[in-house]
């Protein structure tokens, strides 16, 4: 009798152990593809600027266009409803929340730090953050864990390196 008592224990706690292997590998690989989307969220963001201002040589931008082109991208990689909220199909469980923070040439000056990393801004850029809401563990005492949050940052190049490069190599042919 020992025997089988011990037997359906170790039983139940391979069970236990597979079924959380298989929900945190599961979480891990959507946690990954949460950061795909941040990144190309991020990168179609970047792309909407406002063209008048670009011809002036400024890049600031079209946060309306950007906005819905961030949402696009959320909703669609996420697969979530207008609303973003998840479908059934979805492994998501609670609403998607997004953050979007614009560093353009009407806001970005040298003393411009972000205020998620402390980082200085010198150059534009669009940061996304993406709050998924809880992973999907089955097992009780695993249902506090922290919320799955990815962000991601697109930034336009460095111009005046560009123009001094450029400068520099149309010097250099030319003498």
């Amino acid at each position: 009798m020992k025997s089988f008592i011990m037997g359906i224990a170790s039983f139940l706690l391979a069970l236990y152990f597979f079924l959380f292997l298989h929900d945190y590998n599961l979480n891990k690989y959507y946690f990954n593809d949460l950061k795909i989307v941040c990144e190309e969220a991020s990168a179609a963001g970047s792309l909407f600027i406002n063209w008048k201002e670009y011809g002036e040589g400024k890049i600031v931008f079209d946060y309306e266009e950007a906005e819905e082109a961030i949402d696009a991208v959320i909703i669609t990689m996420l697969d979530l409803n207008p609303d973003m909220s998840p479908k059934e199909t979805s492994y998501w469980t609670s609403n998607i929340t997004r953050d979007i923070i614009y560093y353009d040439d009407n806001s970005t000056s040298d003393s411009v730090t972000d205020p998620n990393t402390g980082l200085p801004i010198t150059d534009p850029h669009v940061i996304v953050t993406i709050n998924a809401g809880k992973a999907r563990y089955r097992l009780p005492f695993l249902k506090d864990t922290p919320d799955n949050i990815r962000s991601s940052a697109h930034s336009w190049d460095d111009r005046k390196k560009w123009i001094l490069n450029n400068i520099n190599n149309k010097y250099i042919q030319e003498c």
